[in-house]
């Protein structure tokens, strides 16, 4: 539907819409995959790497496991 209505978009800008209405609303009435592990990877290599794990888990709202885990794939 978004590439629908903004076809002279580029794709990374028409995906980065897409992932922030699953951010702001995945699993409400629109139904848009929320690709949470995207958007934390994301958010971590903006963090860089002087971010500890619960600087990170803070950021995000997981845990502390969590955040060590997710760096570690990063």
């Amino acid at each position: 539907m978004i590439r629908a209505e903004l076809p002279d978009e580029q794709k990374a800008t028409l995906d980065q819409i897409k992932r922030l209405i699953g951010i702001h609303a995945g699993g409400a009435r629109v139904y848009v995959p929320a690709h949470k592990k995207r958007s934390h990877l994301e958010t971590i290599a903006a963090a860089g790497d002087q971010a500890t794990a619960e600087q990170l888990a803070k950021i995000l709202g997981v845990s502390v496991r969590r955040a060590q885990q997710l760096k570690r794939l990063r």
